[in-house]
């Protein structure tokens, strides 16, 4: 009798160890388990890369100047130069007048720009069909407007010229500037912090490396690589409106990728210093992949020191409970509608 008792003891106690465990085990995945399954849903509110493909890049100047000008060259000259460094594309932007007409010359798309004086620093102006005035009393406001009106866009031009106050510049942000010229071949890299207080307010602009070339030895000191199937002038503009490209003194991007929550770069340098920086100037990671944490408002990646660096445009993450994401200007939702639909990785 005693010993049928203490089997069924024995029974009891396991069946109840065995049911604590289940339990346990039942608790752990439903808090870690539900954890795991958001952290997998996190949404990217806007990809620039979304429809990016691997090797698909297009090389392009987007600050340079002729003999229309200030330049030393010749438009004939400096065609020259930027095919014997492999351009594709290259926006003259000389000072208050539109030299490039949208057209291949000799393989290279010469696009119309412009560079002139406002208020605060010098613009570039893209994509514009006619002459804007070229004077430093025109408010940058209404110069982003009136390029806006003529279906281009703007670019700051090397603000690191005046100093100029990263709230100024968050005035323009919020006025529909496009991009800012983070790079220009005479000056030092601007802070990335002044970057990175225009993104943190959810805003987006992108950044570009301009050679400012005056003549055709100074055209490889800075450019961007858009991708597009195509080298025309709807395709180009389409995807630089859509931050679809990276700018760089060196290191080149085979690839970017989204994949559910990993960020990745395929680079042609394994020699290259990957940094990913997000809310407020922090570097939040290294190497060629980040994983989305959920809490960023965005995410960009620096690859390279100073001395040879590309630096990719920012991917803006859909952050729980947060409302900055929702302060995107009008320029920004001319973006969206141009390619990527910011719901989409």
């Amino acid at each position: 009798m005693n010993q049928v008792y203490l089997n069924r003891k024995k029974l009891v106690i396991m069946f109840l160890v065995l049911l604590i465990t289940l339990i346990t085990l039942f608790n752990y995945t439903t808090l870690f388990g539900a954890k795991s399954d958001n952290y997998n849903n996190t949404k990217v509110k806007y990809n620039p890369y979304a429809n990016a493909q691997p090797n698909q890049w297009l090389k392009g100047c987007t600050h340079c100047h002729t003999t229309n000008s200030d330049g030393e060259n010749s438009l004939e000259e400096m065609i020259t130069g930027f095919k014997e460094n492999k351009f594709d594309f290259a926006f003259i932007t000389d000072h208050g007048k539109v030299t490039g007409d949208n057209t291949l010359k000799d393989g290279l798309l010469v696009l119309k720009g412009e560079e002139m004086e406002t208020s605060i620093e010098e613009n570039n102006a893209f994509f514009i069909n006619d002459t804007m005035e070229d004077s430093d009393e025109n408010s940058a406001v209404t110069t982003i407007a009136d390029v806006k009106k003529q279906g281009g866009f703007c670019q700051l031009n090397h603000p690191m010229r005046k100093d100029i106050d990263k709230e100024e510049i968050l005035k323009l942000a919020e006025a529909g500037l496009w991009g800012i010229e983070m790079l220009n071949s005479g000056d030092d890299l601007v802070p990335s912090s002044t970057l990175d207080y225009i993104l943190s307010k959810g805003i987006h602009i992108w950044s570009t490396f301009g050679a400012d070339a005056h003549n055709v030895d100074d055209v490889n000191l800075g450019w961007i690589m858009v991708n597009s199937s195509e080298l025309t002038v709807d395709s180009i503009k389409e995807n630089m409106i859509a931050g679809n490209f990276y700018s760089t003194t060196g290191p080149l991007i085979d690839d970017i990728k989204v994949e559910n929550n990993l960020i990745k770069i395929a680079t042609n340098s394994d020699q290259s210093e990957i940094k990913w920086y997000s809310d407020g100037d922090k570097v939040v990671g290294k190497g060629d992949s980040y994983t989305i944490k959920g809490n960023e408002i965005y995410v960009r990646a620096v690859i390279g020191d100073n001395t040879k660096i590309a630096m990719t445009q920012p991917i803006f993450i859909d952050k729980e409970n947060d409302n900055t994401n929702e302060n995107i200007n009008n320029e920004t939702k001319e973006k969206s509608e141009f390619g990527n639909d910011s719901e989409t990785t």
